[in-house]
């Protein structure tokens, strides 16, 4: 599948964004939204979410660590996304209490890669100088080994879901992100426990709550 980032560093020109979207669904290529949950442009997620849920796309919110505003983020983020980030143990020890993935085993490169707006392939978002190749070459292909960590620091998506260690499964069965909204209810980890992620019905009914406020 193709998780679609609708990331502020990389401007957001939301009309070529759907386009593309839709290209993939029409292609019967499986596709999800990621949205940056970041302090200025939480009020517009209204917007893409609706439009994602009326073709039937499943979006999400990735939490945002950093600085801004002279707050320390995600723990100065809204409640419900604390609440989420500290119900999941894996999300705490690798998206918050891992200083540093350099030296541990990564399926980056093998089970997820990063593919740049021109094709070009990289390990993730932190080692992405990285070229692998061009996701458009015919005789491109997925590394069939893991890799030492060579980064100091972690983005999130890419320890969370491939770092491995003797504390979780090797790789999840299906998708288990940080994010705290998804529109599925059918989310299991990597020994089919369940992950309670809200439902679809809940994001409406918190999107309701942001417009309030």
């Amino acid at each position: 599948y193709v998780m679609a980032s609708l990331h502020p560093m990389g401007g957001v020109d939301w009309e070529l964004f759907k386009k593309h979207l839709l290209m993939l669904r029409d292609a019967n290529i499986k596709n999800l939204v990621i949205y940056l949950f970041y302090p200025p442009q939480i009020s517009d997620v209204n917007k893409y979410f609706s439009w994602c849920d009326d073709h039937n796309i499943r979006f999400y919110v990735r939490r945002y660590i950093g600085e801004y505003a002279k707050k320390t983020h995600p723990q100065a983020s809204p409640k419900e996304l604390l609440q989420h980030i500290l119900s999941n143990p894996k999300t705490i020890e690798y998206g918050l209490n891992l200083h540093s993935p350099a030296g541990n085993k990564c399926s980056a490169g093998k089970d997820l890669i990063l593919v740049h707006h021109d094709g070009r392939v990289s390990y993730c978002a932190d080692i992405d100088n990285n070229n692998l190749g061009n996701i458009f070459d015919s005789d491109f292909k997925l590394s069939n080994n893991d890799i030492i960590c060579p980064s100091p620091i972690c983005g999130g998506d890419y320890g969370l879901l491939h770092m491995k260690d003797k504390h979780y499964p090797d790789i999840p069965n299906l998708l288990w992100h940080d994010c705290f909204v998804a529109q599925t209810a059918n989310i299991t980890g990597g020994n089919n426990e369940p992950v309670q992620y809200p439902h679809r019905r809940e994001i409406i009914c918190w999107m309701k709550r942001n417009e309030a406020k």
